[in-house]
């Protein structure tokens, strides 16, 4: 989880379910299979790219969505 007033600049990778609620300046990834997923939470902002199998924007995002599965 990237907390709420956290600002990160770089790319970042994980796997399992990603949630941000801070800014990110940089590419964000996530591949847990069919389950990884990346949420933008309301109060959080990615200004690069995202790609996961789910991805859920309630924030916002500057950037390409590459999902395989969902986009909501």
């Amino acid at each position: 989880m990237i907390g709420a007033g956290l600002r990160l600049e770089g790319n970042i990778a994980g796997t399992g379910v990603m949630r941000i609620l801070g800014e990110i300046h940089g590419e964000v990834s996530c591949d847990a299979g069919a389950s990884g997923t990346i949420v933008v939470g309301e109060s959080g902002s990615v200004s690069g790219a995202i790609q996961a199998p789910h991805i859920i924007v309630g924030g916002r995002v500057i950037g390409p969505l590459d999902s395989s599965r969902s986009i909501e």
